[in-house]
């Protein structure tokens, strides 16, 4: 899914389910993440932490390996 190895080890080490989600039909449930992330338009990159007393982490559009790796460490703590 991802052309980094750093990622893909990352996503490993915190054991992370990525989750693609396509809104062509205006999903309700995406439609919700949405609104919670204050967002209006595709593509919007969250992380969510597994504490799920911690909001999400809302990355940029244009995504590198490092955003990534630090959204991630920070989603758990680290």
């Amino acid at each position: 899914m991802f052309s980094s190895d750093a990622v893909e080890s990352i996503l490993t080490k915190y054991n992370v389910l990525v989750v693609t989600a396509d809104n062509t039909d205006g999903d309700a449930i995406i439609k919700r993440d949405m609104d919670r992330a204050d967002r209006k338009s595709l593509p919007t990159n969250l992380i969510y932490p597994a504490d799920p007393s911690r909001p999400a982490i809302m990355l940029p559009e244009y995504l590198t390996p490092d955003i990534v790796i630090k959204a991630i460490e920070s989603a758990a703590g680290q």
